[in-house]
């Protein structure tokens, strides 16, 4: 049975993936919540790899398809580079890579002074802030998805904006070596881009399928928040990268 590794964004947990789990049925789905959001130390990519590389040696994996949305699928790319004989292909969600997607706003956000927001903050004013939220991803949710945004909000607690500072600090120091060595992952790849999405622009989704040797590419008309937008859409892109990972094994 194939194992798929489902790694949310920043910030985030496993609960993030929860619209799209019942399409992968069949499946042997792993969805770990990454470090900084499980209670140990926040770290960049390579800290967030190893944790990955340490989840599959535990359950005595070999291999495995990794999925990222947005920032994990940068801890995607990290391990596909790192150690690409456990990495069987890669489905990449909205997700950084590209040097495009290092813009001046996500410098601002790494500055120092900008430490995110206090889970207090989120609880009290979680309408809003979730449709502050809905906004700028450029998403069109349904009211249940825009209630589950909501939700998901208010379980965020201060370690976990704590997570998001430090991820983004790590995108800004880490990201334009991840950047230049895009060319040289070989595993299968199929990047899904949201023409309007805001958080990551088509147009730097676009380039990281561009960098990719091979890679197939998807593009939808939705936003960022694409697990509760079209989860569909997320299980095929999940489901043709499992595709291409056991082509890639019966030719080996």
């Amino acid at each position: 049975m194939t194992t798929v590794v489902l790694l949310h964004g920043q910030p985030g947990a496993a609960a993030d993936w929860d619209p799209v789990l019942p399409l992968l049925a069949g499946l042997d789905v792993v969805t770990p919540t990454r470090p900084g959001y499980d209670g140990t130390p926040a770290g960049g990519f390579g800290v967030n790899a190893a944790a990955v590389l340490r989840c599959l040696d535990e359950r005595g994996t070999a291999r495995a398809v990794l999925v990222g949305h947005s920032w994990g699928g940068g801890v995607a790319l990290r391990l596909a580079l790192d150690a690409p004989d456990r990495v069987s292909a890669l489905a990449l969600i909205g997700s950084i890579g590209s040097r495009k997607a290092l813009t001046l706003t996500e410098r601002l956000l790494a500055a120092p002074l900008l430490r995110g927001g206090s889970a207090r903050a989120a609880d009290r004013l979680g309408a809003r802030i979730a449709r502050v939220a809905e906004s700028a991803s450029g998403s069109r949710l349904q009211p249940q998805a825009r209630a589950a945004l909501r939700q998901r909000l208010r379980e965020l607690d201060r370690a976990s904006w704590t997570a998001y500072a430090v991820e983004q600090r790590a995108f800004v120091h880490e990201g334009a070596a991840l950047a230049r060595q895009l060319g040289e992952i070989a595993v299968p790849a199929v990047v899904a881009i949201g023409r309007r999405d805001i958080t990551v622009s088509a147009r730097a989704q676009r380039d990281l399928a561009e960098q990719l040797p091979g890679c197939e590419r998807v593009e939808h008309r939705g936003g960022h928040l694409v697990q509760l937008e079209n989860p569909d859409l997320v299980a095929r892109t999940v489901l043709r990268a499992v595709e291409l990972s056991r082509r890639g094994s019966a030719r080996t």
